[in-house]
C-alpha cells in the first residue's frame, strides 16, 4: 500500500476545475415522436446501471408506452406544474435539483418557458 502524499497545488487546482465542469448533450429530432425522450431516457438507464446518479425532471413522455417504460426505475424531481391559456405545463424545480445535485439530470424540452414571475424566462437561461 502506497503512503500519503499531498497534491502539488496545480494538482489541486485541476480536481477543483475537474469539479466545476459538466456537458450538455441535445437530442435533436426533426419532429414530434421521432424518439428523442426516449433515447435520452434509455441513455439514462444505461448510465444508471454503471452506477451513476441520474434523476429525471420535467419530461414528457406523451403517454406512449415505450418511453413510459424507459422512467421505470429512474429517480424524479417533481416539476412545478402551473397552467396557461387551459394547458398544463411544467417548469423544473431548480431548487430541488441543485439541492439534490445529482451527477446528471435529464430534462425533455429545452426552447420550454416558464412561468410568469420565474427566476429565469426559459429553461435556457
Amino acid at each position: 500500500m502506497e503512503g500519503f502524499r499531498r497534491k502539488t497545488p496545480e494538482e489541486l487546482l485541476l480536481s477543483i476545475s475537474k469539479i466545476h465542469r459538466g456537458w450538455l448533450k441535445i437530442y435533436i429530432g426533426a419532429f414530434s415522436g421521432s424518439g428523442k425522450t426516449y433515447h435520452m431516457l434509455r441513455e439514462g438507464q444505461a448510465l444508471k446501471q454503471q452506477g451513476i446518479e441520474v434523476v429525471v425532471c420535467a419530461v414528457s413522455t406523451m403517454q406512449r408506452p415505450e418511453t413510459s417504460e424507459q422512467l421505470a426505475d429512474l429517480e424524479r424531481i417533481p416539476s412545478i406544474h402551473w397552467m396557461k391559456d387551459g394547458t398544463a405545463r411544467k417548469d423544473l424545480n431548480m431548487e430541488m435539483i441543485l439541492k439534490r445535485n445529482p451527477e446528471v439530470v435529464l430534462v425533455d424540452g429545452l426552447a420550454h418557458r416558464n412561468r410568469p414571475g420565474a427566476e429565469h424566462p426559459s429553461r435556457l437561461d
